[in-house]
């Protein structure tokens, strides 16, 4: 068999065990679907087919970097340094994945007869002969969500409670529990209490998630699991939103269990792999590996993209689905009788169902497609109409599936489903109501206010500067005879890497300035095809910044982290930047040291230092 016939060998290697492990995805969603929707169905299948997930993926990257290397030797080392960039963010994952844990544990020891107390619980013991009366009040600001005493080291049974706690059903700080045992003659009178705390529970809605918005994604994920059905709103269903996000966290649930695990499993995953799909669409449109690699860098250290994969929360799958369109788009790619018009479509209908907010990106293809798509206009309308008409026809469906199953009130139906996300988001708006440009808004309303600043974070603060936002922020402080100094232990921060965001204002010039000089048309044809993907990117930006921009202007609230989703435009256009012949090389590195150097100080989990640098970078 000659080399080439061997690679496309391994290549079909590769794309079979690749779609092997698609197919089992989707069967899994399909069981976690059913037994939602049937919460009494078995769920044993799901054990085995996580393996097969595994194994499948696993071996359909392999075998897809080996047949990288050898399909294309001249680009090994860029393909190595990709996948050591692919690596090293999920190793970084994973390392932050069940970070904070969802309990800690804590332990209290007294005497029987008096009342002891710490930070999180209070005790107190009375003996009546041989009868012990014990009351546990939760005092701290944590739920506790189990309890065991023991009288000399001898454990008591848990059933003198009288509540019995659990994970799902802790004691509520303010609240607490009692008990009475009868005892030995004989018996010690050292009492001890075991407990656990609820690390990653939100005592005001009293449901599951600790990290920004996990507090409703979290419990709308595990009311998919038990079958419920929604009311017209509530936090634990979430019908602002659609339903896909939320159904990879069922997922994680049911798979791995009510953790921080397997709330977040799927989204790292998500989040993770848009480094390589980035890197396929600067490849495909630009040829230029160096910009390819720098991009793929720049969106794995991007500081907000990164937090935003590692919580369980919805925004990373749609801008996953979405540069899965765009690799679609770009390399022309079909299958079976599907062109790639069709898998756009299809991909970007998937992107919607993660997140409505996907139609900005979808808004910048259209443009795109619209002004720069080759062929005739005839040819051009066409297949704008075709991709319209695939994006509609599965997010309607797909929609329908859920809302059927488990909607209610208004949201019953796909167009019932949408009024409602409508009416929600017009909610949302500034005080006075709407707050009509060049009119002073009540700050409160506003949403998040600048910590160092004190003022409302506007769009024009996305582009220019704001204190970074703590999504979940935990100090320790340490004190050493006179001297005393805190450090964060856990620091989950809602910031764009600056670094990044501040280049936009070069190179979107730079785009603007080539667009007029040159009219787009290029010498070199390797040139015209770097600048398609940088106005292509800078397009992207403008679509989503501006949109947000006249939602503000309108009235609406828009909150800092909507920039995610241009993101990888910004990504892509700062490698634009740093790969041209003018720049120098020397600078490009200095630069994406500091995108590094942001992301590191950012990095939620710095526990692998001494708390002395801890305590000095301050984050």
């Amino acid at each position: 068999m000659s080399g080439p016939q061997r690679h496309l060998a391994l290549r079909f290697v590769a794309v079979f065990l690749a779609a092997t492990a698609l197919v089992d995805l989707l069967a899994m969603l399909a069981i976690v679907g059913y037994h939602a929707y049937v919460p009494g169905a078995p769920t044993g299948v799901l054990d085995p087919m996580t393996y097969v997930l595994a194994g499948a993926s696993g071996a359909a990257v392999l075998s897809g970097l080996l047949y990288s290397l050898l399909r294309y030797p001249a680009h090994r080392r860029t393909v190595l340094l990709l996948s050591l960039i692919v690596v090293g963010l999920l190793a970084a994952h994973m390392y932050t994945i069940n970070n904070p844990p969802l309990s800690a544990s804590g332990t209290l020891a007294g005497v029987i007869g008096r009342t002891a107390s710490d930070n999180q619980v209070t005790l107190t013991t009375v003996l009546h002969g041989s009868q012990l009366d014990v009351a546990v009040a939760d005092t701290g600001g944590s739920a506790i969500g189990s309890l065991s005493l023991a009288v000399g080291g001898v454990a008591l049974p848990q059933s003198g409670f009288a509540v019995q706690p659990s994970a799902t059903s802790p004691i509520q700080p303010g609240s607490q529990d009692s008990g009475s045992w009868t005892l030995a003659p004989g018996h010690s009178a050292s009492v001890t209490l075991d407990y656990q705390y609820l690390t990653c529970y939100a005592t005001d809605k009293k449901v599951d998630g600790c990290i920004m918005d996990e507090v409703y994604y979290v419990p709308a994920a595990q009311t998919l699991l038990s079958g419920e059905k929604c009311a017209p709103y509530a936090d634990n269903c979430n019908l602002e939103h659609p339903f896909l996000s939320k159904a990879f966290i069922a997922a994680g649930i049911s798979i791995f269990g009510n953790d921080g695990f397997g709330w977040r499993f799927f989204n790292v995953i998500l989040g993770t792999f848009s480094i390589p799909l980035l890197f396929g669409i600067c490849w495909v449109v630009s040829k230029n590996e160096r910009l390819a690699l720098y991009a793929a860098f720049l969106l794995a250290f991007e500081t907000l993209f990164f937090v935003h994969s590692a919580i369980a929360v919805i925004d990373v799958g749609s801008i996953f689905f979405s540069l899965l369109g765009f690799l679609f788009y770009f390399s022309g790619f079909s299958w079976w009788k599907l062109d790639s018009m069709m898998l756009t479509g299809v991909a970007f209908a998937v992107a919607a169902l993660a997140k409505e907010t996907t139609i900005f990106i979808f808004i910048t293809l259209v443009l795109y497609h619209l002004f720069f798509a080759p062929g005739t206009r005839r040819q051009v309308f066409g297949s704008t109409a075709e991709l319209l008409l695939v994006v509609f026809v599965v997010f309607a469906v797909g929609m329908q599936a859920y809302d059927g199953a488990f909607g209610a009130g208004v949201a019953t139906t796909f167009i019932g489903q949408i009024d409602f996300i409508l009416r929600y988001g017009s909610s949302l708006v500034m005080t006075p109501k709407g707050c009509p440009l060049f009119k002073a808004c009540d700050p409160s309303s506003m949403g998040w206010i600048d910590s160092t600043f004190n003022t409302p974070i506007t769009p024009l603060n996305w582009i220019t500067y704001y204190s970074p936002i703590g999504y979940l922020v935990t100090n320790v402080r340490v004190t050493s005879g006179s001297t005393s100094f805190s450090y964060v232990s856990t620091g989950y921060y809602g910031v764009t890497n600056q670094f990044e965001v501040w280049l936009v204002y070069i190179w979107g010039a730079y785009v603007v300035y080539l667009l007029f000089k040159n009219r787009g048309r290029f010498a070199a044809e390797s040139d015209s095809r770097e600048f398609r993907l940088a106005g292509f990117a800078f397009l992207w930006f403008m679509v989503v910044f501006l949109g947000y921009c006249g939602l503000f202007l309108y009235g609406r609230v828009t909150y800092p982290y909507y920039l995610i989703s241009a993101v990888p435009a910004l990504s892509t256009g700062a490698a634009y930047l740093l790969t041209r012949a003018w720049f120098p090389r020397p600078v490009a590195y200095i630069l994406l040291a500091g995108v590094f150097l942001w992301f590191f100080i950012f990095y939620p989990d710095k526990s692998f230092l001494p708390v002395q640098v801890r305590a000095w970078l301050g984050h």
